[in-house]
């Protein structure tokens, strides 16, 4: 049973609060809903329809932050179309009894932890901390994952700053401001790779570069003196890249942990090409781990309230393709702009260029 208790607060500041822990409202109350870039969508969970679109929810807004419809039996204007009207609803459903609304607050004041007593939190605060702790939970219920590894221990591990990228014109500088380096212990899964950390509060993982060119025999990346892998085991570990065990790319923007609020963001391809515009002085960069554009990546992309887009991918078909749909995917939302360098790979071009085409 839900205790009612007699509570002096701004139901305004609950909601508002509340809207900020909108995904673990929806796990919680098992909610299943598909997640697009500005709303949610499925089958009403107030009324228990099944209708796979009936339910609608905004979390930036309609009318109010985490404003929903049912678009079948308009629950919202029996429950209000707010998230207390929402979790009392759902409440009313699941327990077969008559929810309240003060008990539907104070569900919500108990889940969220809100001390109701000094509701004096900066919402943009309480936004970034939710987004940096819970950013998994765009992924449909992955776990997050965490480490206990420090950046000493990386930084210890790795040969920094990587030569191989120094001879491509790289700055030693950058290399090491972004923990860059080769591992050169034979025990590890990144061994003969340079590895690209990927921080968000502290280390969340990292991808690794092989140091090999890649094989005209059998197209994968391996010294000359080895034989050509033949098991799907040696082929993942002779790939051009290799993710850290459990990394999920997709997951997360490179160098997203260093920017703040931005007013235009250039979008490129991986670690090496974000470094490479920094090295030019263009610091609002970050990389998408590849030539693809996942929905939990835009929706990283709408945490730093941009104006203008600039997608700067690699000259070749993939990037092309991948600059083309990231243009569908963004140009509602943002003004979008498809750059393009005449060297084939950003990570090639020089700095005159980058400038030329970024500036």
């Amino acid at each position: 049973m839900l205790a009612q208790k007699k509570y002096n607060f701004d139901v305004k500041q609950i909601s508002d609060i509340a809207s900020m822990y909108l995904d673990n409202i929806l796990e919680e109350l098992d909610i299943n809903v598909k997640k697009y870039s500005r709303y949610y969508v499925g089958c009403c969970p107030v009324h228990g329809g099944d209708n796979a679109t009936a339910f609608n929810i905004y979390p930036d807004g309609y009318t109010k932050k985490c404003h929903w419809v049912c678009n079948t039996h308009h629950c919202e204007k029996k429950y209000i179309s707010t998230i207390i009207g929402l979790v009392r609803g759902v409440l009313t459903y699941q327990t077969n009894r008559y929810i309240s609304f003060n008990e539907a607050t104070e569900w919500i004041i108990n889940f969220c932890k809100i001390d109701v007593n000094n509701i004096t939190v900066n919402l943009k605060d309480v936004e970034k901390k939710r987004f940096f702790y819970d950013v998994n939970i765009y992924s449909n219920k992955t776990e997050i994952l965490h480490t206990d590894i420090t950046r000493n221990q990386i930084r210890n591990s790795l040969e920094i700053p990587a030569q191989y990228y120094i001879d491509k014109g790289y700055s030693a500088k950058i290399l090491d401001e972004y923990d860059v380096g080769l591992c050169t212990n034979p025990h590890k899964p990144m061994y003969n790779r340079v590895v690209f950390p990927v921080y968000d509060r502290n280390y969340i993982g990292c991808i690794g570069r092989s140091i090999h060119q890649k094989c005209s025999v059998c197209k994968y990346h391996h010294a000359k003196t080895e034989n050509c892998p033949t098991t799907e085991y040696e082929k993942l570990f002779c790939s051009k890249w290799l993710n850290s065990n459990g990394f999920r790319t997709e997951m997360y923007l490179y160098n997203f942990w260093k920017q703040n609020q931005q007013k235009e963001i250039f979008l490129v391809e991986g670690p090496g090409d974000v470094l490479r515009l920094i090295d030019c002085g263009i610091t609002n960069v970050v990389g998408c781990f590849g030539a693809k554009f996942s929905e939990t990546q835009q929706i990283l992309l709408e945490q730093l309230g941009l104006y203008h887009v600039k997608i700067l991918m690699d000259n070749d078909d993939a990037g092309i393709e991948a600059a083309e749909i990231m243009y569908d995917k963004l140009k509602r939302y943002y003004k979008v702009t498809i750059l393009k360098c005449e060297s084939k790979d950003i990570g090639d071009a020089n700095c005159d260029e980058i400038n030329r085409v970024c500036r």
